[in-house]
């Protein structure tokens, strides 16, 4: 498009059809506003696109209670076997000599 055809104003009320404004206003836009009207809609499309994503699942309940932890029985050792030679564990004292 030349600079006169530019220059010179439309009327909005003229009677042209709505393709003929429309290819008229394409024409005249620049490629990069065309660009991001494209790109604008595109990405409308996408966003409109319901992308599911399952939830983590919920770790498992923790049950809690009054626990009382039970003992367990002693070790009991077995029993010693009797030695061979009983010795007296209490010896007797000496008696006292009194001549001295």
């Amino acid at each position: 498009m030349t600079r006169r055809h530019r220059s010179v104003s439309t009327s909005a009320f003229e009677t042209t059809s709505f393709d003929e404004q429309l290819v008229g206003a394409l024409r005249g836009a620049p490629w990069w506003m065309i660009s991001i009207a494209v790109h604008l809609v595109v990405v409308l499309i996408l966003g409109l696109i319901p992308t599911h994503v399952p939830a983590p699942k919920p770790p498992p309940p923790i049950k809690t209670g009054h626990f009382t932890p039970v003992d367990p029985e002693p070790e009991v050792p077995p029993p010693l076997a009797p030695p061979e030679n009983p010795t007296p564990v209490d010896t007797p004292l000496p008696k006292p000599n009194p001549t001295n």
